[in-house]
């Protein structure tokens, strides 16, 4: 079967974006465009981010001024990482950015595999996204939460846009 590529992106409250990136195995592009859906409508319940561009079976253009909520993880540089495994034993793992705080067990560091929301991406993802070479995703392993800062570029120039003369 075909394996079909999938980019969402997803804006906090304080305009910084990250981007997730997994695969679906479909039939046909309809039945993909369907899974590809419904893995990003359960990824999207997971966040306080909102959702920004999907790219690949599924697509969206949203308006670009929307921003997620500002609750607890309201940035993306919080994550919940997500490992599913493979029928051949690979893992894969998936980082929601900007967590909602409910899906954590009381340590707030471990991700509750018994949530409801946790539960429906995992049924969403089972035996429809896929590793890239087509390997399907066999179970849900668990999760946890992951912080690391945003890594950025600075220019210390500021250039002059209209080229009369040097840049500071």
């Amino acid at each position: 079967m075909p394996t079909y590529p999938q980019t969402v992106s997803y804006r906090d409250a304080k305009g910084q974006t990250s981007v997730m990136k997994f695969f679906v195995v479909a039939a046909s592009a309809a039945v993909a465009l369907t899974d590809a859906q419904a893995i990003v409508a359960a990824l999207t319940a997971l966040t306080n981010a909102a959702q920004g561009n999907a790219k690949g079976a599924y697509t969206t253009s949203p308006s670009t001024n929307v921003y997620g909520t500002n609750a607890t993880y309201e940035t993306v540089e919080d994550k919940a990482m997500l490992t599913y495994q493979t029928s051949t034993g690979q893992n894969h793992r998936y980082m929601v950015p900007a967590p909602l705080a409910a899906i954590f067990l009381a340590d707030s560091e471990t991700v509750d595999p018994s949530n409801g929301l946790v539960t429906a991406l995992s049924a969403a993802m089972v035996g429809k996204a896929a590793s890239g070479d087509g390997v399907l995703i066999a179970s849900y392993v668990g999760g946890i939460r992951i912080r690391r800062k945003l890594k950025r570029k600075y220019n210390i120039y500021t250039l002059n846009p209209a080229e009369t003369g040097p840049g500071e």
